[in-house]
């Protein structure tokens, strides 16, 4: 009997630990969503370029290539179309905490999208 308690309370930590796991991923996810809106709205660092092709490296990664030939890996599974313009953008109030961001923006619209760039690339 006390085997059967101990099977069953074990599964309940597993599961309980892969509960708490989950909340903090979609925690981390929301903050990252939260930054990309932010940095959305935030003024141009810098402007990067023109993107002239697109291409899908595998299912998560594209690479850009920037009209002065420049090329840029993100992680990201959207569809980045030519002719929307680079531009760098960052998040954070001290050096320590920036945050650097790739936002693409069409002229014809107000959308921007922005993709957090690991490291420091600027």
């Amino acid at each position: 009997m006390n085997i059967e308690r101990m099977g069953i309370g074990s599964f309940v930590s597993f599961m309980l630990c892969i509960l708490i796991a989950l909340v903090f991923m979609q925690a981390e996810d929301a903050a990252q969503r939260r930054l990309a809106r932010e940095a959305a709205t935030l003024p141009d660092v810098r402007v990067i370029g023109k993107i002239t092709e697109s291409e899908p490296v595998n299912d998560n990664t594209v690479r850009l290539r920037l009209d002065d030939g420049t090329t840029l890996t993100l992680e990201t599974r959207d569809v980045i179309p030519a002719g929307v313009t680079a531009v760098l953008r960052r998040t954070g109030e001290t050096s320590r905490d920036q945050k650097d961001w790739l936002c693409l923006k069409a002229l014809s619209t107000t959308n921007t999208k922005c993709y957090r760039l690991p490291g420091d690339l600027f």
